[in-house]
């Protein structure tokens, strides 16, 4: 097992979710996102020998797309009172949609950072396969309201903008954010470094879906790996298949609740750095 970790480093953040499950226990992002690691999140940790809730000296969250940056950042500083109102204001389903969009926040560092992470967590809650929205100049661009079918309700299932279910789950993630040491930076994942007693996890969007993110290739992201391996982090890669580095280790992931992944789907972790994989 690995006790301590320094610095927890993720340079293609996403919305955090092994950084938040590493911080604690129950720690998950507030909704969905695509490519997300939320339900792999334990078994990520336990196939590297780390146990989900043990934490971290400090977590250094980069992001090289500004909107979902923003997101995060905006989370932890916003005012949580207000932040829950804001979201419980919201009309459930479609309506609640329709009206973010048409009263956009226009800039979450100039204007209103709470209201804008209402907005932000918002959309994304509804969002068709976990897809980020976008912040523009000219407000919100989304990639639509992800609906539930009339017999999916009849099931059981709520609309995707549920509010009152979503405001305790930002207020959790938003509360354990305030409690961790969190360095976030916006911008090109080569910008991070790490040392001895450092991990750094790398989660950069899978081959054959939708590229790499940042504009970085595969053979970009495997050098960072690399580099950061030199500089004494060891380092956790994720994909969908064994990536090829000299000395790796991988593991096979399964889904953290037991069910099966999508079918035509792996989970793979590559592991650079020292000791033996747990048990």
């Amino acid at each position: 097992m690995y006790p301590h970790i320094g610095t927890w480093i993720e340079p293609f953040g996403g919305t955090f979710a092994v950084g938040l499950r590493l911080a604690h226990v129950k720690g998950r992002p507030p909704c969905t996102y695509q490519g997300g690691k939320m339900t792999v999140a334990n078994a990520t940790l336990r196939a590297a020998g780390y146990s989900p809730g043990q934490g971290a000296a400090r977590y250094w969250y980069n992001e090289g797309d500004r909107t979902v940056w923003a997101g995060m950042d905006a989370l932890r500083l916003a005012d949580p009172d207000r932040l829950r109102d804001l979201i419980l204001a919201l009309p459930e389903g479609r309506a609640g949609y329709d009206q973010v969009l048409a009263n956009p926040v226009r800039d979450p560092h100039q204007e209103d950072r709470t209201a804008w992470a209402a907005q932000f967590w918002a959309l994304q809650a509804c969002s068709v396969q976990g897809k980020p929205p976008k912040w523009t100049l000219r407000g919100w661009k989304t990639s639509g309201y992800a609906s539930v079918s009339p017999s999916g309700i009849r099931r059981g299932f709520r609309e995707r903008l549920n509010p009152k279910a979503l405001a305790p789950k930002l207020e959790a993630t938003r509360s354990l954010l305030e409690g961790m040491d969190f360095f976030p930076t916006l911008g090109d994942a080569a910008q991070c470094i790490g040392g001895p007693g450092d991990v750094a996890y790398l989660d950069p969007n899978y081959r054959k879906t939708t590229g790499y993110r940042c504009g970085i290739s595969r053979e970009d992201a495997k050098a960072l790996a690399l580099c950061l391996r030199r500089g004494g982090a060891r380092v956790l890669y994720a994909e969908s298949e064994p990536v090829d580095l000299p000395g790796a280790r991988h593991v096979q992931l399964k889904r953290s609740d037991g069910r099966p992944l999508p079918r035509n789907r792996e989970e793979w972790l590559t592991i650079l750095g020292p000791g033996e994989l747990s048990p």
